[in-house]
C-alpha cells in the first residue's frame, strides 16, 4: 500500500513536469546546507518557506540573520544547485519572519519522510478554494493518477 505522500509525489510530477521529491527535498536540505557552509546557527533562526519560480525563499527572524545569510548567498545558491541539478535554481532570497521559525531536522539525504513533507496539511494555511479544487480533479494528470492506482501500478 503507497502512503498519501509517495501518491501525491507522483501526481505533482505529472501535473507540474517537475520532480516532487526533489521539491521536497530543498525544504528539508536546510539543516545540512547551513551546516555545510558554517553557519548551523541559522537553522534555529531560518528556514526555507518557499521555493517558486526557480528561487529559494528563506525567512529568518531577525535582520541580523538576514545579513548574515546575504554574506553566503552566492556560496547557499551553490549548495542549491550542487544538491538539486534537476530543479535549475536560480536564486536565493530573504525576508523578514513574521512569526517563530521552527527548525526542522534534516531528512538525511535520500530518505523520503512524508512526516517532513512541506505539502503536508497545515491548520493554519488557508484551504484551497472549490475552483482549484475542481481543476484538479479535472486535470489529466490527476485522472492519469487515479486510473493508475485503480489498475495498481503505483
Amino acid at each position: 500500500m503507497k502512503r498519501a505522500g509517495d501518491l501525491l509525489s507522483v501526481f505533482f510530477d505529472e501535473y507540474t513536469g517537475r520532480n516532487a521529491r526533489s521539491i521536497s527535498k530543498v525544504f528539508t536540505s536546510w539543516a545540512a546546507i547551513a551546516k555545510e557552509q558554517r553557519i548551523p546557527a541559522a537553522v534555529d533562526h531560518a528556514q526555507i518557506v518557499e521555493l517558486e519560480r526557480n528561487i529559494v525563499l528563506i525567512e529568518a527572524d531577525h535582520p541580523g540573520w538576514i545579513q548574515i545569510l546575504q554574506t553566503k548567498q552566492q556560496e547557499l545558491l551553490e549548495s542549491f544547485r550542487r544538491r538539486f541539478p534537476e530543479l535549475t535554481i536560480n536564486g536565493v532570497s530573504f525576508r523578514l519572519s513574521r512569526g517563530a521559525i521552527q527548525a526542522r531536522e534534516d531528512d538525511g539525504g535520500d530518505a523520503f519522510d512524508a512526516s517532513k513533507d512541506p505539502v503536508a496539511y497545515d491548520s493554519r494555511a488557508t484551504p484551497p478554494d472549490d475552483d482549484v479544487l475542481s481543476k484538479i480533479e479535472h486535470s489529466e494528470a490527476f485522472k492519469k493518477l487515479v486510473s493508475h492506482f485503480e489498475e495498481g501500478n503505483l
